[in-house]
């Protein structure tokens, strides 16, 4: 007989536990979709891929902008100021170290 006492208390205790924790869950999930409710996220709030792509995209050319239009305005001033072989899609041939030398001393 005592051994059913201690099987019935076991799945009394495992019950009862297993009650209070999804009650718990359950009180502490509402209050986060309240929550998320309340700021405006969760499931409903959030923006898609297409929508953060193009925000994105605009905060880039916001903040490149300046750099575009200084870029521009050096490639107008150097056909103005006559320097010669001016091709602005051509890269600049690299230096070598004997075009950087210094010349040998005298």
């Amino acid at each position: 007989m005592p051994f059913e006492v201690f099987i019935i208390a076991i799945v009394a205790i495992s019950v009862g536990a297993g009650a209070v924790i999804t009650i718990v869950k359950s009180v502490l999930g509402y209050l986060d979709r309240r929550e998320e409710r309340r700021l405006g996220v969760g499931r409903a709030g959030g923006v898609t891929t297409s929508e953060l792509k193009g925000l994105l995209r605009e905060a880039v050319e916001e903040a490149t902008a300046p750099l575009v239009e200084r870029l521009e305005a050096l490639e107008r001033q150097r056909p103005a100021a006559g320097l010669p072989g001016h091709d602005p899609h051509r890269l600049p041939e690299p230096q070598t170290p004997a075009d950087t030398a210094a010349p040998p001393p005298a």
